[in-house]
Protein backbone atom coordinates (compact mmCIF):
# COMPACT_ATOMS: atom_id res chain seq x y z
CA UNK A 1 0.00 0.00 0.00
CA UNK A 2 1.15 3.51 -0.80
CA UNK A 3 0.60 6.18 1.79
CA UNK A 4 -0.38 9.81 1.44
CA UNK A 5 0.81 11.95 4.37
CA UNK A 6 -0.01 15.60 5.05
CA UNK A 7 1.13 17.71 8.01
CA UNK A 8 0.22 21.33 8.60
CA UNK A 9 2.36 23.52 10.88
CA UNK A 10 1.22 27.03 11.68
CA UNK A 11 3.48 30.05 11.87
CA UNK A 12 2.19 30.65 15.39
CA UNK A 13 3.43 27.24 16.51
CA UNK A 14 6.87 27.94 15.04
CA UNK A 15 6.97 31.28 16.85
CA UNK A 16 5.95 29.61 20.11
CA UNK A 17 8.80 27.14 19.77
CA UNK A 18 11.31 29.94 19.17
CA UNK A 19 10.12 31.98 22.13
CA UNK A 20 9.85 28.85 24.28
CA UNK A 21 13.61 28.39 23.90
CA UNK A 22 14.35 31.81 25.44
CA UNK A 23 15.04 31.99 29.19
CA UNK A 24 12.10 33.08 31.33
CA UNK A 25 12.73 36.41 33.06
CA UNK A 26 12.02 36.75 36.78
CA UNK A 27 11.39 39.67 39.08
CA UNK A 28 11.81 39.85 42.82
CA UNK A 29 9.33 41.19 45.34
CA UNK A 30 10.85 42.84 48.40
CA UNK A 31 9.73 44.96 51.31
CA UNK A 32 10.82 47.99 49.26
CA UNK A 33 9.05 46.79 46.05
CA UNK A 34 6.21 44.55 47.33
CA UNK A 35 4.22 44.31 44.07
CA UNK A 36 4.80 43.42 40.42
CA UNK A 37 3.05 42.38 37.24
CA UNK A 38 3.32 39.21 35.15
CA UNK A 39 2.20 38.97 31.56
CA UNK A 40 0.49 35.68 30.79
CA UNK A 41 0.55 34.49 27.16
CA UNK A 42 -0.84 31.54 25.22
CA UNK A 43 -1.12 30.38 21.63
CA UNK A 44 -4.06 28.77 19.86
CA UNK A 45 -3.01 26.66 16.87
CA UNK A 46 -4.94 27.35 13.69
CA UNK A 47 -5.95 24.00 12.17
CA UNK A 48 -2.83 21.86 12.47
CA UNK A 49 -3.97 18.65 10.81
CA UNK A 50 -1.99 15.51 10.09
CA UNK A 51 -3.27 12.48 8.22
CA UNK A 52 -2.07 9.28 6.63
CA UNK A 53 -4.21 7.64 3.94
CA UNK A 54 -3.32 4.25 2.48
CA UNK A 55 -4.05 3.55 -1.21
CA UNK A 56 -3.44 0.38 -3.25
CA UNK A 57 0.02 -0.15 -4.72
CA UNK A 58 -1.49 -1.98 -7.70
CA UNK A 59 -4.87 -3.34 -8.76
CA UNK A 60 -4.77 -6.36 -11.06
CA UNK A 61 -7.84 -7.22 -13.14
CA UNK A 62 -6.14 -10.46 -14.13
CA UNK A 63 -6.77 -12.40 -17.32
CA UNK A 64 -9.47 -11.04 -19.62
CA UNK A 65 -11.23 -13.32 -22.12
CA UNK A 66 -13.61 -12.60 -25.00
CA UNK A 67 -17.14 -13.72 -24.09
CA UNK A 68 -19.08 -16.23 -26.20
CA UNK A 69 -21.92 -13.69 -26.57
CA UNK A 70 -22.68 -10.09 -25.76
CA UNK A 71 -26.33 -10.56 -24.83
CA UNK A 72 -25.50 -9.66 -21.22
CA UNK A 73 -22.61 -8.06 -19.36
CA UNK A 74 -19.53 -10.20 -18.71
CA UNK A 75 -17.92 -8.26 -15.92
CA UNK A 76 -14.44 -8.79 -14.56
CA UNK A 77 -14.46 -7.37 -11.04
CA UNK A 78 -11.77 -6.81 -8.44
CA UNK A 79 -11.96 -5.05 -5.06
CA UNK A 80 -9.70 -2.29 -3.77
CA UNK A 81 -9.45 -0.63 -0.36
CA UNK A 82 -8.53 2.92 0.64
CA UNK A 83 -8.15 3.56 4.36
CA UNK A 84 -7.38 6.34 6.82
CA UNK A 85 -4.49 5.15 8.99
CA UNK A 86 -4.09 8.37 10.99
CA UNK A 87 -6.07 11.58 11.36
CA UNK A 88 -5.32 14.18 14.03
CA UNK A 89 -6.42 17.77 14.57
CA UNK A 90 -9.39 17.65 12.19
CA UNK A 91 -12.01 20.28 13.00
CA UNK A 92 -15.68 19.42 13.31
CA UNK A 93 -17.40 19.44 9.92
CA UNK A 94 -14.16 18.80 8.02
CA UNK A 95 -13.07 15.59 6.32
CA UNK A 96 -10.00 14.16 4.65
CA UNK A 97 -11.50 13.78 1.19
CA UNK A 98 -10.06 11.38 -1.35
CA UNK A 99 -10.59 11.83 -5.09
CA UNK A 100 -9.67 9.56 -8.00
CA UNK A 101 -9.15 10.17 -11.72
CA UNK A 102 -7.57 8.46 -14.69
CA UNK A 103 -4.08 9.76 -15.41
CA UNK A 104 -4.87 9.87 -19.14
CA UNK A 105 -7.45 12.60 -18.51
CA UNK A 106 -10.98 12.85 -19.81
CA UNK A 107 -13.95 11.15 -18.22
CA UNK A 108 -13.94 7.59 -16.92
CA UNK A 109 -11.03 5.17 -16.62
CA UNK A 110 -9.12 3.14 -19.18
CA UNK A 111 -6.35 0.63 -19.80
CA UNK A 112 -4.06 1.03 -22.82
CA UNK A 113 -2.23 -1.68 -24.75
CA UNK A 114 1.44 -1.94 -23.79
CA UNK A 115 2.73 -4.35 -26.44
CA UNK A 116 3.54 -3.89 -30.13
CA UNK A 117 0.48 -5.89 -31.26
CA UNK A 118 -2.07 -4.06 -29.09
CA UNK A 119 -0.52 -0.57 -29.12
CA UNK A 120 -3.23 2.07 -29.28
CA UNK A 121 -6.01 -0.29 -28.14
CA UNK A 122 -7.96 0.78 -25.03
CA UNK A 123 -10.31 -0.97 -22.64
CA UNK A 124 -12.64 1.06 -20.44
CA UNK A 125 -13.45 0.18 -16.85
CA UNK A 126 -15.50 1.73 -14.06
CA UNK A 127 -14.62 2.51 -10.45
CA UNK A 128 -17.35 1.92 -7.87
CA UNK A 129 -17.26 3.30 -4.33
CA UNK A 130 -18.16 1.46 -1.13
CA UNK A 131 -21.87 2.15 -1.67
CA UNK A 132 -21.75 0.50 -5.10
CA UNK A 133 -22.08 3.74 -7.12
CA UNK A 134 -20.00 4.44 -10.23
CA UNK A 135 -17.91 7.46 -9.19
CA UNK A 136 -17.54 8.67 -12.79
CA UNK A 137 -21.32 9.19 -12.90
CA UNK A 138 -20.84 11.94 -10.28
CA UNK A 139 -19.40 15.43 -10.66
CA UNK A 140 -15.84 15.57 -11.93
CA UNK A 141 -13.73 18.08 -10.01
CA UNK A 142 -10.29 19.40 -10.95
CA UNK A 143 -8.61 16.58 -9.03
CA UNK A 144 -11.04 13.82 -9.96
CA UNK A 145 -14.19 12.14 -8.73
CA UNK A 146 -15.01 12.08 -5.03
CA UNK A 147 -14.44 8.62 -3.54
CA UNK A 148 -15.03 9.35 0.14
CA UNK A 149 -14.44 11.68 3.08
CA UNK A 150 -12.73 10.27 6.18
CA UNK A 151 -13.61 11.73 9.57
CA UNK A 152 -11.36 9.65 11.82
CA UNK A 153 -8.56 7.10 11.78
CA UNK A 154 -9.30 3.46 10.97
CA UNK A 155 -12.12 4.32 8.56
CA UNK A 156 -11.89 2.65 5.18
CA UNK A 157 -13.79 2.21 1.95
CA UNK A 158 -13.76 -0.96 -0.12
CA UNK A 159 -14.88 -0.45 -3.68
CA UNK A 160 -14.78 -2.38 -6.94
CA UNK A 161 -13.21 -1.96 -10.36
CA UNK A 162 -15.45 -3.41 -13.10
CA UNK A 163 -14.46 -4.10 -16.70
CA UNK A 164 -17.05 -5.43 -19.15
CA UNK A 165 -15.33 -8.07 -21.28
CA UNK A 166 -17.94 -7.51 -23.99
CA UNK A 167 -15.41 -4.95 -25.27
CA UNK A 168 -13.51 -8.00 -26.56
CA UNK A 169 -16.50 -9.69 -28.18
CA UNK A 170 -15.88 -10.44 -31.86
CA UNK A 171 -12.51 -8.66 -32.05
CA UNK A 172 -9.43 -9.94 -33.88
CA UNK A 173 -7.40 -11.21 -30.94
CA UNK A 174 -4.16 -10.99 -32.90
CA UNK A 175 -4.33 -7.22 -32.52
CA UNK A 176 -5.92 -7.12 -29.04
CA UNK A 177 -4.00 -9.78 -27.10
CA UNK A 178 -1.26 -8.63 -24.72
CA UNK A 179 -0.71 -6.52 -21.64
CA UNK A 180 -2.77 -3.48 -20.74
CA UNK A 181 -2.04 -0.85 -18.14
CA UNK A 182 -3.58 2.31 -16.74
CA UNK A 183 -2.95 4.65 -13.86
CA UNK A 184 -5.34 6.06 -11.27
CA UNK A 185 -4.34 9.38 -9.72
CA UNK A 186 -5.42 9.71 -6.08
CA UNK A 187 -5.70 13.14 -4.48
CA UNK A 188 -6.41 14.01 -0.85
CA UNK A 189 -7.12 17.24 0.99
CA UNK A 190 -8.84 18.67 4.07
CA UNK A 191 -12.27 19.97 3.09
CA UNK A 192 -15.90 20.22 4.01
CA UNK A 193 -18.12 17.70 2.28
CA UNK A 194 -20.25 20.72 1.34
CA UNK A 195 -17.44 21.52 -1.13
CA UNK A 196 -18.30 18.30 -3.00
CA UNK A 197 -22.06 18.42 -3.48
Amino acid sequence: MKKIKKTGISVCLAAALVFGALPVGAQDLTEVNPSGDTTVTANVANGDVAYLVSIPETIDLGRLTPPADNASAHLKEVEYTVSAKEITGLQKGSRVVVLMKDAAGGRGFQLTGRDTANAGKTLSYSVFNGAGADISAQNRYANGYLLTGFEKAEESVTGTLKLDQNQLYGVDLSSWAGNYQGTINFFSRIASLDDYK
